[in-house]
Order: C-alpha cells, then sequence, then structure tokens
C-alpha cells in the first residue's frame, strides 16, 4: 500500500494474500482531509479491491 498525500491517492501494487485469509476490510483509512472504507478480496491467485465508502476526494487505484 502506497500513500501519497501530494497526489492525494491511495495506491495497492500487485497486492497479494495468503491463502488463509480470503478478505480484509480497511475502515477509516485516512489521507489527508479524506477517509475511506475498502476491502481486498482473494479470489485464487488474484485480489480484487472494492470502495465502500468514501469522504473526501481521495483517489484509490489498484495496479496491477
Amino acid at each position: 500500500m502506497e500513500l501519497s498525500q501530494r497526489n492525494n491517492a491511495i495506491r495497492f501494487i500487485d497486492p497479494m494474500m495468503p491463502d488463509f485469509l480470503d478478505s480484509v476490510t480497511l475502515t477509516r483509512l485516512t489521507l489527508g482531509a479524506s477517509q475511506v472504507k475498502l476491502k481486498l478480496e482473494r479470489h485464487g491467485e488474484d485480489v480484487t479491491l472494492n470502495l465502500l465508502e468514501r469522504r473526501g476526494d481521495a483517489k484509490l487505484m489498484l495496479v496491477k
């Protein structure tokens, strides 16, 4: 996970999750004046990112 206050962006670059973990939910992830709630889910070798809630204008990116 990379937080960039300059670009107001939260980036997940090539995320990976162990086999024993199917999902992770992050709440109140704060960047500047923005706050997000997101869920990362493992699908075999792949990981998806779902934005559940956002306050402010922070950008959320998944880079594979």
